[in-house]
């Protein structure tokens, strides 16, 4: 009856553009990820969603925006399932939701800037809106200070600040990612990234999320 009233109901698709702590990766692995990715996370909490996974590892905002051959120089094809991917606006983006993972990265992007790193944000989140989707942001999560130097921790947390800016002025639901409790020594494998067990905990927050912006009626 409902159906008959309202309509058919939409399947709760989700794509998902991120980096290696999307992507799930793990160092220790033959296969370099997670016996369980996010994605797959995601999958098994949620049945009945559709989540079509194109990370990649290394991948930076930049080039999610512009294109890439590969997310880094020599990168494996492992590291990136997907292959290579033209620029954001001219790909498919058929899901109603589209999470943007991306930005820890792109700090080490030579000539790096952080204006034009929010005007691509921005970006990437307004051509989600023209194709009448919605978009999801996660923040970037801590990294160890033995590993990234002061300068680099800065510039993470002024992409933060940017991509918290982008999400309040876009209104666009935030998954917090980089606020959530996390020890980079308890729930890291190599100072950056995280254990199974923290990579759930990520995954169960960005359901939250997920499941909040579907509430909205996208």
């Amino acid at each position: 009856m409902g159906d008959a009233v309202f309509g058919p109901q939409r399947p709760c698709s989700v794509e998902l553009d991120g980096d290696s702590i999307l992507f799930g990766f793990d160092p220790a692995s033959t296969t370099w990820r997670h016996a369980q990715t996010p994605a797959q996370r995601i999958l098994a909490r949620r049945p009945r969603w559709v989540i079509d996974d194109r990370t990649a590892a290394g991948l930076q905002a930049y080039d999610l925006v512009r294109g890439y051959d590969a997310p880094f120089d020599s990168a494996p094809p492992e590291l990136f399932p997907r292959g290579p991917q033209g620029p954001f606006d001219t790909e498919p983006h058929p899901s109603r939701i589209v999470v943007l993972q991306v930005g820890v990265n792109d700090h080490a992007r030579p000539g790096f800037d952080i204006e034009a790193f929010e005007d691509d944000y921005r970006g990437l989140i307004r051509c989600v809106h023209s194709l009448g989707h919605a978009a999801v942001v996660t923040g970037i999560t801590p990294v160890s200070d033995k590993i990234f130097g002061p300068a680099a921790l800065a510039t993470m947390q002024a992409i933060n600040a940017a991509i918290r800016r982008v999400a309040a002025d876009t209104r666009t639901v935030h998954a917090h990612w980089d606020s959530m409790p996390f020890s980079v020594d308890r729930d890291t494998t190599d100072g950056i990234h995280p254990t199974q067990a923290a990579s759930n905990r990520l995954a169960d927050r960005l359901t939250v999320a997920l499941e909040r912006t579907f509430r909205l009626g996208v």
